[in-house]
């Protein structure tokens, strides 16, 4: 099996990785992922997606294939990561009581074969509604800080959400089935 490089320091990517082989490492890219003027949601996730596996790319020297993802939230604009509880605190406000989209851009590279795969998937999530005080508690427990849009599906945060739309595993970052397949598709796995 050829070793992979997951380009990413998300923990949930890692544990989704090795749903599908534990032959894999991680290397951490540093990108700036500010949106460019004019940009849409799905172009700005497949920018920084590419981005992430550009940089891991020439930083292993091109000598392993990279998976890389970037997942954004959008409910009327794109919703990043919260600064502190406050801001935290704001996002699921807002999100309360209505659906948002979760895009996630992936970019697989094969250097052993020449071949790159790039999709981004997306997935529509209902938030039914959540008072005040569970925001605060849930915001409490530190879960949101580290997440686009302030919540974690696998986490507490599922019990606030009614439906989804699209693939579970998108929501959390790593639209698991599509990337599987990706990396069948270029004989990666």
């Amino acid at each position: 099996m050829t070793r992979l490089i997951l380009a990413s320091g998300s923990p949930r990517r890692a544990e989704m990785m090795a749903r599908i082989t534990s032959e894999f490492e991680i290397v951490v890219p540093d990108i700036d992922e500010a949106m460019l003027l004019g940009e849409s949601p799905e172009e700005m996730a497949g920018r920084l997606a590419l981005e992430k596996a550009m940089v891991v790319f020439e930083k292993t020297m091109g000598k392993f294939p990279v998976l890389a993802a970037d997942t954004i939230v959008v409910h009327g604009r794109v919703i990043g990561k919260p600064d502190n509880d406050d801001e935290a605190c704001k996002m699921l406000s807002e999100l309360a009581d209505d659906s948002h989209f979760v895009i996630t851009g992936v970019v697989i590279i094969n250097p052993d074969n020449n071949s790159t795969l790039s999709f981004t998937e997306k997935t529509e999530v209902f938030f039914g509604p959540i008072s005040e005080n569970e925001i605060k508690t849930y915001v409490k427990n530190g879960e949101p800080l580290d997440k686009a849009g302030a919540y974690g599906i696998q986490g507490e945060a599922g019990r606030f959400i009614t439906k989804i739309n699209g693939c579970f595993y998108n929501v959390m970052g790593f639209p698991l089935n599509r990337i599987y397949n990706g990396l069948k598709e270029l004989d990666i796995i």
